[in-house]
């Protein structure tokens, strides 16, 4: 069985603004429009994502009544791979 993926970061939860959560190799970023990379809030996913290869599996934005502007971007990245490995 290959070991388990180590938690990178721990659960962020900011209601309205940013939701940020880790399943495995899989760290998903839930957050309203107005939350801008450079947000400190974002600063452990930024940790995350410098010291490690990754590849962004998904960017999406869409309506979300719930988040503040009534819009989110949802981002989930696949961490331990560098791009050129993520195909096979």
């Amino acid at each position: 069985m290959p070991p388990q993926p180590q938690t990178l970061v721990e659960d962020i939860h900011h209601p309205m603004w940013l939701s940020v959560t880790q399943q495995g190799e899989y760290l998903c970023v839930y957050r309203s429009v107005l939350v801008h990379d450079n947000d400190p809030r974002l600063e452990p996913v930024n940790r995350v994502l410098n010291n490690n290869p990754h590849r962004i599996i998904t960017a999406l934005t869409g309506d979300d009544p719930d988040m503040m502007f009534g819009e989110a971007l949802i981002t989930v990245y696949r961490i331990g791979v560098q791009v050129d490995q993520a195909a096979s």
